[in-house]
């Protein structure tokens, strides 16, 4: 028979749910912005749905322009740019010093272990091309997109200016290991790979220093970029476990005439994108150079004819 003790807290317990059940229903709590943006990692992603110009459209102070931040390898659309204080940069600080602007990530899935993704570099880059194509009107996307300009040529010729963070044009040593690991890896999860994927030892192996696909799309970069500006951003600080830098100053740089190099004081592989506020110093090194080409893009873009333009020049306006 139970114990009165045992009789008393099943009473206490009963008495609870019943109490429960006669309150009113909790009020539905809206989710956070952070949830809102993380519905979806994949493809063209606004990082601001709302970003209204400065004034009027024709406003010195308007930024009639498209900013596209795009991850690498093992990356992630939100992750890569948010600082552990959840400051997302692209889209708590850009919008602010670039009104009128649109500021978008691209995502992909970009990981290597235990992934059940196929994608290659190239259908990575054509994703990126067929997002632009549907919103508007990095380096491979735009290789191929030059490549196939009867499709992709007017994003290509919209392209003004791009700044690499950190991006091993001629990988890392460090990649070594990892795929090392991983091959290894897949030998014990033959009988699990279809539940919980493999490891990509295809896309860990393309960043290894030297690969042949990286110095493919490095050397085809150079012969297509053509009038871009170009700023390599330089980790200067190692990144732990590692002994060394991940992307060196030999790997960090694409190696063309007036290429701009900036060296990130203090930064390593992982905070060289990530910021804290907008006064930190790595921000105000990657606006310090954005903004005047930013300005630059916007004084070529104003002088561009308008259809009205392209009208009158078709059909002349006679003078009364």
């Amino acid at each position: 028979m139970p114990s009165k003790r045992l009789l008393s807290k099943v009473k206490e317990r009963i008495e609870r749910m019943t109490s429960n059940s006669t309150q009113q229903p909790t009020q539905l709590v809206r989710p956070s912005l952070d949830t809102f943006y993380r519905t979806d990692k994949y493809g063209i992603l606004s990082m601001h749905p709302q970003n209204p110009p400065f004034n009027d459209a024709g406003s010195e102070e308007n930024y009639l322009l498209d900013i596209v931040a795009v991850h690498g390898i093992t990356g992630d659309a939100y992750d890569t740019w948010t600082h552990e204080n959840g400051k997302i940069w692209l889209r708590d600080f850009l919008p602010d010093d670039f009104p009128g602007a649109r500021v978008f990530s691209f995502g992909y899935d970009a990981r290597v272990f235990c992934s059940l993704g196929e994608g290659t570099v190239e259908s990575y880059a054509r994703s990126l091309l067929e997002g632009l194509t549907r919103e508007r009107t990095e380096e491979k996307a735009l290789i191929t997109a030059r490549l196939d300009a009867e499709d992709y040529g007017d994003i290509t010729n919209s392209v003004s200016a791009i700044l690499f963070l950190a991006t091993p044009h001629r990988g890392s040593e460090t990649t070594q290991l990892p795929k090392v690991l991983a091959e290894i890896a897949n030998l014990a999860l033959t009988g699990t790979s279809l539940f919980i994927g493999r490891n990509r030892t295809d896309l860990i192996g393309f960043l290894e220093r030297d690969s042949e696909g990286l110095k493919r799309i490095s050397t085809d970069f150079r012969n297509q970029m053509g009038d871009m500006k170009i700023a390599s951003f330089i980790e200067t600080s190692i990144t732990p476990p590692s002994r060394t830098r991940i992307v060196d100053d030999n790997s960090g740089v694409v190696g063309i005439p007036k290429e701009r190099i900036v060296h990130m004081d203090g930064c390593d592989h992982r905070n060289i994108c990530r910021f804290s506020d907008k006064t930190s110093n790595g921000y105000q090194t990657v606006l310090g150079v954005l903004k005047p080409w930013a300005k630059d893009a916007r004084r070529v873009t104003s002088d561009k004819p308008t259809p009205e333009d392209l009208r009158n020049i078709s059909h002349p306006m006679l003078a009364s």
